[in-house]
């Protein structure tokens, strides 16, 4: 009877990872090539929580190396001395050139500020890599009042891991010109 049971339940769990999977290759795709200056922990990048960001607007996001000629955008983690170069004010977490799909995150800043809030570091950098890649895909539209695109991001939100684009902002995200189909 035990072998019974657990047949069907890999049998269910294998239809709803199908059914799941069926549904992230109907997604638009977002090419993204990480450029890791910083040397952060592969570990803290494969938590950092900006895939699952996306796929909740509905685009899957994949992660290509620095050399990858297909990315669409191009991540770029900069250590501390880098970040110094930008000249930027210090509560900056990361920047956006949205004419060429350019991504700057501040890894010092962001390993402070999680600290400094008691929220996991992935967390605050998947964050902060989903929203400056918002700027991008949502063609420079700006900050806005709610959710992800707010201009600084409330440390009580971070802590629940409860945040994503506006209705509005999905949509746009999807349309996007620099995702392929």
């Amino acid at each position: 009877m035990r072998e019974r049971t657990g047949g069907a339940v890999i049998a269910i769990a294998v239809f709803v990872a199908g059914n799941s999977l069926y549904a992230a290759d109907a997604q638009p795709v977002l090419t993204a090539a990480v450029h890791n200056y910083a040397d952060v922990p592969g570990d803290v990048l494969t938590e950092a929580e900006a895939s699952r960001i996306f796929r909740h607007a509905g685009v899957r996001v994949v992660w290509v190396g620095p050399l990858a000629s297909q990315a669409r955008v191009r991540m770029h983690v900069l250590s501390g001395p880098m970040t110094v170069r930008t000249g930027t004010r210090p509560e900056v977490l990361g920047l956006a050139t949205v004419d060429c799909g350019m991504v700057w995150v501040l890894y010092d800043r962001i390993v402070d500020r999680s600290e400094s809030i008691s929220v996991r570091t992935s967390r605050v950098l998947g964050f902060v890599m989903a929203h400056e890649i918002g700027h991008v895909l949502l063609a420079g539209r700006g900050h806005s009042h709610v959710g992800l695109m707010k201009p600084r991001l409330d440390p009580g939100v971070l802590r629940t891991g409860l945040i994503g684009f506006a209705p509005q902002e999905r949509h746009e995200t999807r349309a996007s010109d620099l995702l392929s189909q």
